[in-house]
């Protein structure tokens, strides 16, 4: 119903419009009323205004004030929530991004904004699209390794000399600017797997691409959800057992050494039920190994059923708690990507005595997560801490292949796990991986964009906007005409 130019801003301003109508907000189901505050996941929040929108990160209290561009002038202290008054203001849609944390770039990636970002510490990134951005040939993206140098490090002056007006930090600073554009990104906190995903809405606002999030999450969750159906089903007509599934760390020595571990953080178990598998019981667990005392990120389901983030043990209480679990997930730190069989079983003290009678993971299942792996000029990342947190689907489907492999699709391929009793190792990530047409290098050529996306929406009750399912091609024509369609 209004005209934008081509950066996103408006071209007439009608300050009795609505520029913030249902049909552009952020929904909480795909179906449903979207009312102008809506709290998402756990953690956050978005209130939405005629032209600005006010974003909460509810954990941190820290508030965000979102201003139309070419809606007049920000907002005055006035108009605005009481909690607002003196947030930061970012003029929307963001033009240019940057992040010193893995976290915020599959997101970007999935919303098609790779692009426009300024500086990434890439140290430990993974994606083969920005590997392809930031490779000298193509120079798109600038990239440097971040530091803890304060203020006034080479990271901070660089992300604040860039051309960003947003830039994806988290509660701890982790690679922040110190400056009024840090935004505190904390996807990794919010409890269970899919709340960690629907972190995409909090990142779209900024661009104004909330029906897109909309959209990519409800894909998400709906493939996340029919895994985990058929699973049940298939267990309740006996096709399938449910495996007993553990996530543990070897103990460790040296300055951030620690005792052996297990998690049972929320998303975790929540990746664990999904994929048809079984967590023992908070009982069973404390019956061997210490229950540490933290239930943050722990939702308020795996509360009330006894689980906190985790337990430690003695080698004898691990082995304890392990005798008669069938899939074992290591999660034992190892700086590179070498990491073995036999180097699990010497961190954990197992001997050729100890059979897989008693421990059945021994000679059939112990996976890790780092199937996807980088190497960069400063050290190995992994797509764990990357596009596994926006894509449960992806994992929920990777962990169901191993724990019901006559489930899984012929030929399926995992993209985080692999299993390393069975000798799986780790792929390094390449710059050929980038599938994203919109990732282009000077000389290539986009597709043309996609039409904005809009929730579709009768008064305030609304559902999802739906891709558009005719391929075009660079003019805008049909690539190939049905003349059903």
């Amino acid at each position: 119903p209004f005209e934008l130019d081509e950066h996103g801003c408006l071209k007439n301003f009608d300050p009795t419009a609505d520029y913030f109508s249902p049909e552009h907000r952020a929904m909480l189901t795909s179906t449903g009323s979207v009312p102008a505050t809506v709290t998402f996941a756990t953690d956050f929040s978005i209130e939405y205004f005629h032209t600005f929108k006010v974003l909460r990160n509810l954990k941190t209290s820290k508030v965000y004030v979102l201003h139309q561009c070419g809606a007049g002038d920000a907002p005055p202290a006035a108009s605005l929530p009481a909690d607002a008054a003196g947030a930061p203001v970012f003029t929307v849609p963001v033009q240019s991004w940057s992040t010193g944390s893995t976290v915020a770039i599959a997101f970007m990636e999935d919303l098609g904004l790779m692009n426009k970002a300024a500086l990434i510490d890439h140290s430990y990134a993974s994606s083969s699209c920005l590997l392809k951005l930031a490779a000298p040939e193509c120079d798109v993206v600038t990239t440097m390794a971040g530091d803890y140098s304060g203020e006034t490090g080479a990271w901070a002056t660089a992300v604040r000399a860039s051309s960003s007006t947003l830039h994806f930090t988290d509660s701890w600073g982790t690679g922040k600017s110190h400056s009024a554009v840090d935004v505190m990104f904390d996807t990794t906190s919010d409890p269970s797997a899919l709340a960690r995903a629907e972190w995409i809405k909090f990142a779209s606002a900024f661009f104004n691409l909330e029906p897109h999030a909309n959209r990519l999450f409800a894909e998400i969750k709906a493939k996340f959800e029919q895994t985990k159906a058929h699973l049940a089903a298939a267990a309740v007509v006996g096709s399938v057992v449910a495996p007993k599934v553990l996530w543990v760390s070897a103990a460790t020595t040296g300055q951030w050494g620690g005792p052996a571990s297990i998690s049972t953080s929320s998303f975790k178990l929540d990746y664990v039920k999904a994929a048809g598998g079984v967590t023992p019981s908070a009982a069973d667990l404390a019956l061997h190994c210490t229950a540490d005392s933290a239930t943050s990120a722990m939702t308020a389901t795996d509360i009330a059923s006894g689980y906190t983030k985790g337990y430690t043990c003695t080698d004898a209480e691990m082995k304890a708690v392990l005798a008669g679990i069938d899939v074992v997930i290591d999660e034992t730190y190892h700086v590179d990507n070498t990491y073995t069989h036999d180097m699990f079983v010497t961190k954990l003290n197992f001997s050729s005595a100890e059979t897989a009678a008693v421990y059945p993971f021994l000679n059939n299942k112990v996976l890790r997560w780092d199937r996807l792996m980088v190497q960069s000029a400063i050290a190995f990342g992994g797509a764990w801490y990357e596009d596994a947190i926006v894509r449960a689907d992806i994992v929920v489907d990777d962990l169901a292949s191993y724990l019901h492999p006559t489930q899984a699709p012929s030929g399926y391929v995992p993209r985080f796990f692999r299993n390393i009793a069975a000798g799986e190792t780790v792929t390094l990530a390449t710059a050929a991986g980038c599938d994203d047409p919109y990732a282009t290098c000077p000389g290539e050529t986009a597709p043309p964009s996609p039409p904005m996306e809009l929730n579709s929406c009768v008064f305030s009750s609304c559902v999802v906007a739906k891709p558009d399912p005719f391929e075009l091609d660079e003019h805008g024509c049909l690539k190939n005409f049905d003349p059903t369609a």
